[in-house]
């Protein structure tokens, strides 16, 4: 009952029912866990997880941001479609209320991109090229296969960008602005977290690949190449300019987790094993650094090779770690593929490749290079020659190809041309095995 007195004192009372609500807790918004899709694609949101301490019925408000990103059929369902209207991160946002008291708001992120993505990371379809193919690509600097004829592909020129591109047909499914010109990519295990390096700003850059973020790290030096050290974490080769010389630096999504220098003044290439946790480093005077890290401490042993011409550039480790393969240039238009023991470091095989060699990586038992004419597939064990690929249409300039990436789980190798000397790398090559 209220009762209202007037300036005169006259009287009225009004009586009505009313709720009073002792102890009321607010409701609590649930969204689930982010996704991708591609544009017209709709999706069902799902706020059914949605409580309230009390029991109490809910009211349901959607939001999406921005709002050229998709729209909702409901504002205030429990379970309203999106449909994506355009290509980049969006956002929904729910709020739950029991009519008293609404809740947080929950965010549930998700990423438009030019196809639909059912599997992390990795646009839908995806097939394996049936024959080699090739497709123009200004200022490559680096590549990462993800999936079939899909990859990471680093630019720079005035793009200074990574893309998520289709070989195939030259569709780019997503893309990620740098803050400068890139160096190599790495790709971790799953597919999810891309490592990019950032030479010119003594900076090592990690993309969320499954949304929108890049995050950067300063590093105290020039990175030169980078290696898996675990599936959340790398190493990075540093050349240092205070003091000169070069370093290994051990990076996780937060930072730093370890800082090693090395005797050797200059490197080219890295190479690690995270399951026996050692590695080696070359550069082309032909020189290597051995290196183990335990518990937190590196063990390192310098050593070089006989005499050949203009070093080994390049460097990897096969799969059984007990030898290390590089490219080694003999002279200029001649070069020899050597596996060395890791133990001993004597040669122990060669692979004629022809000249200009410029890469090797393991498939299996199939060590893949590149040389005259192209792709060289041997086998491993023998150094029997399998089989041999020439880009198709290649140029007259620099035909030789580079070889840039292996796709473990499709047997594609990924390499470039160079057949524009002014720009650089200007043409992918992938070429199924």
């Amino acid at each position: 009952m209220l009762r209202v007195t007037d300036q005169f004192g006259a009287q009225g009372v009004v009586e009505r029912d009313a709720l009073v609500r002792d102890g009321n807790a607010p409701p609590v918004a649930e969204v689930g866990s982010f996704f991708l899709m591609g544009p017209g694609e709709t999706r069902a949101l799902d706020g059914s997880r949605s409580s309230d301490p009390d029991g109490d019925d809910l009211f349901f408000q959607w939001k999406v941001e921005p709002s050229r990103i998709g729209h909702l059929d409901r504002l205030d369902a429990i379970a309203p479609n999106l449909t994506a209207d355009a290509i980049g991160p969006g956002q929904a946002t729910l709020v739950v209320s029991d009519g008293f008291l609404a809740s947080d708001p929950a965010v549930l992120p998700f990423r438009v991109r030019n196809t639909p993505a059912p599997l992390p990371g990795c646009p839908d379809p995806a097939p394996r090229p049936a024959v080699s193919i090739t497709r123009e690509v200004r200022y490559v600097q680096s590549v990462a296969p993800l999936c079939g004829t899909w990859g990471f592909v680093a630019v720079g020129g005035t793009a200074n960008q990574v893309r998520l591109f289709n070989v195939s047909d030259g569709s780019i499914a997503d893309s990620w602005q740098l803050p400068s010109s890139p160096g190599n990519i790495l790709l971790n295990a799953d597919g999810t977290r891309l490592w990019v390096l950032l030479p010119l700003i003594n900076t090592v850059a990690w993309i969320d690949v499954l949304g929108s973020t890049i995050s950067t790290i300063p590093v105290n030096g020039s990175p030169i190449d980078l290696a898996t050290a675990s599936p959340d974490s790398i190493l990075v080769l540093l050349e240092e300019t205070r003091p000169a010389g070069l370093a290994i630096e051990l990076l996780d999504p937060g930072g730093s987790a370890g800082r090693w220098n090395f005797d050797a003044a200059i490197g080219d290439s890295l190479a690690f094993d995270p399951d026996r946790g050692r590695g080696v480093v070359s550069d082309r005077g032909g020189y290597f650094q051995s290196f183990a890290i335990e518990s937190g401490l590196i063990r390192q042993e310098l050593w070089t090779t006989e005499p050949r011409g203009n070093g080994c550039p390049d460097v990897s480790l096969a799969p059984d770690g007990l030898s290390i393969i590089a490219p080694c240039l003999s002279s200029y238009d001649s070069s020899v593929l050597v596996a060395f023991d890791y133990d001993s470091h004597l040669a122990v095989r060669s692979f004629a490749v022809g000249a200009f060699n410029t890469g090797a990586g393991f498939l299996g038992s199939r060590l893949v290079s590149t040389g005259m004419p192209g792709i060289l597939v041997f086998d491993a064990a023998s150094t029997r020659l399998l089989s041999e690929e020439e880009p198709p249409g290649r140029c007259s300039s620099y035909p030789d190809p580079t070889l840039v990436g292996l796709d473990q789980t499709s047997a594609v190798a990924w390499s470039t041309l160079d057949c524009d000397p002014e720009s650089g790398p200007d043409t992918l090559f992938l070429t199924p095995l």
